[in-house]
């Protein structure tokens, strides 16, 4: 669990949010890091990337377009986890703008994140449930 908790935690159903109350009590509200998820995101950005290759290869065009899509989400907010910053949401130019409040250079990814933007919600509705609504 890191930061010496497993132990304080450990058999209880304490959840997320507890546990960052904890670290902001012991450790102070400006001084905490919240707890470093940016590697197990990291593999999951490599774990989407992996399913997108593989179901470009079967051919599964809407599927590669989801996990292209939370490929991305996953690599960005691995990076803005490790550099403390804790955001949700799945828009990736909201993302990769506040990445770039921190690290230069990403301004070429702009069109690329907006791309990846226009097929998050398509490709997770099934097409017939779309033509039902009409």
């Amino acid at each position: 669990m890191g930061y010496g908790l497993a132990s304080k935690f450990s058999g209880s159903k304490a959840e997320g949010g507890q546990i960052k109350i904890y670290l902001k009590m012991a450790l102070g509200v400006n001084s905490v890091r919240l707890l470093d998820r940016s590697m197990d995101l990291l593999e999951d950005a490599e774990d989407f990337l992996g399913a997108a290759l593989d179901l470009f290869r079967a051919g599964r065009w809407s599927k590669v377009c989801l996990c292209a899509q939370q490929c991305a989400e996953m690599a960005l907010k691995a990076a803005l986890n490790y550099l403390g910053v804790e955001m949700k949401g799945h828009d990736l130019g909201e993302l990769l703008r506040e990445l770039s409040r921190y690290v230069e250079g990403l301004e070429g990814l702009e069109d690329k994140a907006k791309i990846l933007d226009q097929y998050y919600i398509p490709t997770r509705v099934r097409e017939r449930f779309l033509q039902r609504l009409r």
